[in-house]
């Protein structure tokens, strides 16, 4: 519904929906006089004002004032209290001395979201939708069950990309990744120059983990942080997750908006592929080539987005991986533990090894997590002889995080644990000391933040070399790949190395050692 008083002081009304039994969301836009203090109010009769709890504003680009340079238009999303039964609901917009009034009762407005914002401008559905997630009041509209709720018309009308695909009109490539610590990094590669004034905005949706253990449940989740950035040829973008939303995360979709150039602005959704960080913060440097234009890898704006998203991730994690460092060092030792973690059994020879070792291995424990590409092999093992469970796989990483809170842990690389065994080494210095519930605390916390690989057993054979390391050896093993360039590679490498030596002072020295030796 449309109300209009002249060219530039006119009030539409999309729709007016209930949130509760007391209260109320208006969906719409406003053109109002350019320059000029405007001022919108909702009253319920002779009950009074009706105090508006959440507002915000986006641009309604298909609504064209007669006379752009005196009329600007606004889209508006406001949430606000009503009395029980109220007698009326009237909007009012006023500019200066000048007033126009809808009746929010009135038949032509619509009662239901989900078309209203299929139909309007997609900037209005964006908006609501990162609102929904960063504002209770308006969590109703999210859906109680499996959908997308009231976006689920608007969300059809963009198919959902996954991972990296080509030829995304009108762009050259659009990919996106996720992070065990819940960032994401969104990058579109255009077929054109990206100018400087380019804009990337992103809503995240969650799927968590269902109680009833069936499909995953679709949730709004905000953005602790989100940066973006135009580069050469492509346009970037970097958000984070308050952990206080990870616990049941089992996927993510973003929904982008973005304006390249002009007016030209579009909307699309995309699953990030889930992986570990250095391909997260390597996807930052790499650009796309084009005829007339260099890689953007290594390039001096890619490699700046790159110093500023690292700077912001340690503001983030720096603290936390501190403080569970400070409790790792204060934590006391731990009991006898039960369970025996064996990293590294790569080599299905090492089955053999463990028919000697079996007796020793069922008597120092209860359970026994098995880790590498030969896990099931050396499981076999300890199966035919039925004294202890022999956990692998998937198995093996729920136990490891059950433990974090509640045991330690003898962790042990079946390299080393052999080696020392053959040079005379007795059971207890060969497995070595026992990870306790601190130990395992900060290993999750380090394979989130700066886990090199996707597993969680290569963050732990880095987190015993960080504790267990000789003299002369580096705590932190180099990512074992090269990047968009030499330049990013290390500038990742000194990022990584400072998180997993955070807390360690020795070790630190020693890494700065070896980047100035």
């Amino acid at each position: 519904m449309i109300v209009t008083l002249d060219d530039n002081l006119q009030l539409g009304i999309d729709a007016v929906v209930a949130l509760s039994p007391r209260h109320s969301l208006a969906f719409g836009w406003a053109m109002t006089p350019r320059g000029e203090g405007t001022e919108l109010s909702i009253a319920a009769g002779a009950s009074g004002d009706c105090p508006i709890e959440h507002s915000s504003f986006h641009p309604r680009p298909a609504i064209q004032p007669a006379d752009p340079r005196h009329a600007v238009v606004n889209g508006f999303i406001l949430a606000f209290a009503t009395p029980e039964d109220p007698p009326a609901l009237v909007f009012t917009l006023q500019a200066g001395d000048r007033v126009v009034r809808a009746d929010l009762r009135d038949p032509r407005i619509a009662r239901a979201l989900p078309q209203a914002l299929a139909d309007a401008d997609w900037q209005g559905a964006f908006g609501l939708l990162r609102d929904v997630a960063a504002t209770p009041l308006l969590a109703p509209l999210a859906g109680a069950d499996r959908s997308y709720g009231v976006f689920g018309p608007w969300l059809a009308r963009m198919p959902l990309l996954r991972g990296r695909q080509e030829k995304v009109a009108p762009l050259a490539e659009v990919e996106a990744l996720s992070s065990p610590s819940g960032e994401v990094v969104v990058m579109l590669r255009a077929t054109h120059p990206v100018p400087p004034d380019a804009v990337l905005e992103a809503a995240l949706i969650g799927y968590y983990a269902a109680a009833d253990g069936g499909l995953p449940m679709l949730v709004p989740v905000p953005l602790a942080e989100w940066h973006a950035a135009p580069l050469p040829t492509a346009m970037a973008g970097y958000g984070r997750i308050d952990a206080a939303w990870l616990d049941g995360l089992q996927g993510l979709e973003v929904v982008l908006h973005a304006r390249l150039r002009g007016d030209e602005a579009f909307c699309l959704r995309i699953q990030p592929r889930a992986g570990a960080v250095p391909p997260l913060l390597d996807a930052l440097a790499r650009g796309n080539r084009l005829a007339a234009l260099p890689m953007d890898a290594g390039s001096g704006p890619a490699l700046a987005l790159l110093r500023d998203v690292i700077a912001r991730r340690e503001a983030a994690f720096l603290p936390a991986l501190e403080d569970l460092a400070r409790q790792a060092r204060a934590a006391p030792a731990a009991g006898a533990p039960r369970t025996i973690l064996m990293l590294g059994t790569d080599d299905p020879s090492a089955a053999r090894l463990f028919y000697v070792l079996a007796p020793e291995i069922e008597r120092r424990c209860d359970r026994l997590l098995i880790m590498g590409d030969a896990a099931d092999a050396v499981a076999q093992v300890f199966e035919r002889r039925g004294r202890i469970p022999a956990l692998t796989g998937p198995a093996a990483v729920r136990a490891l995080r059950d433990a974090a809170g509640q045991d330690g842990i003898l962790a042990a690389d079946l390299g080393r644990y052999a080696a020392a065994l053959a040079a005379g080494a007795g059971q207890e210095e060969a497995l070595g000391p026992p990870l306790r519930p601190a130990d395992l605390a900060r290993l999750l916390a380090l394979h989130a933040a700066a886990g090199c690989g996707a597993g969680l057993p290569d963050s732990l054979a880095r987190l015993l070399r960080v504790d267990r390391a000789t003299p002369g050896e580096l705590p932190f093993l180099p990512v074992p790949y090269a990047m968009a360039s030499p330049a990013v590679t290390d500038l990742v490498n000194e990022h990584l190395a400072r998180l997993w030596t955070t807390g360690d002072a020795a070790a630190r020295a020693r890494m700065e050692d070896a980047a100035h030796g």
